[in-house]
């Protein structure tokens, strides 16, 4: 038996995700198109070296489009539930909104609590796919979970590096990049679809 179809509140959060996913997906193709151009250029010294910060900027796009989706998931699933079409828990909405409490003069405070992690974005995902009642899960047997993990590894190296080592980006961790985007691809996509078949 077919589910309900979700109020149209529903759908303009789902837009919200894909507008902000194709701005930045936007980004990760220009990128992606200058390493290739690049690629095709005789080696030298200056050429390696470009070619380097051509790849670090292809990651930062990449991850600057992950953690993008991912708050515009959360933000989109906080407006459901104060526009009352959600009912999350308190620790839910804790977690969606970043938050964490302290006491400052004996009172609490809310204190902003930005994360940058895989369970944050696994977190999103899985919320998104709740939030929408779909039955969207993560895959993560799938061989390109692994790069992707090793890539979010890659991404803290290059936006903090500790040794100057940390900002050159060696082949295997290239292609493990390469595994990793067409992961988080696909993912995003199963789950769009799986959430636009629910409004």
């Amino acid at each position: 038996m077919d589910q309900p179809r979700l109020p149209q509140q529903f759908l303009g959060a789902l837009l919200r995700v894909r507008s902000i996913s194709t701005v930045l997906l936007a980004d990760i193709w220009r990128s992606h198109e200058s390493v290739m151009r690049h690629s095709a250029l005789e080696a030298t010294d200056e050429t390696k070296e470009y070619g380097q910060f051509l790849l670090r900027s292809y990651v930062r796009a990449f991850f600057a489009h992950v953690e993008g989706v991912c708050y515009a998931m959360r933000e989109s699933l906080l407006e459901l539930h104060e526009q009352g079409f959600l009912n999350l828990s308190p620790s839910e909405y804790c977690l969606l909104a970043e938050a964490r409490y302290a006491l400052d003069g004996g009172k609490p405070k809310q204190i902003m609590a930005r994360s940058s992690s895989l369970d944050t974005m696994r977190f999103s995902f899985s919320q998104f796919a709740q939030g929408f009642g779909s039955r969207f899960t993560l895959n993560t047997s799938d061989h390109r979970w692994q790069a992707f993990q090793e890539s979010w590894k890659l991404r803290h190296s290059v936006t903090h590096p500790k040794l100057v080592d940390d900002l050159y980006l060696s082949p295997n961790s290239i292609r493990q990049f390469g595994d990793a985007i067409g992961w988080f691809s696909e993912q995003m996509a199963h789950l769009l679809r799986a959430s636009l078949d629910r409004t």
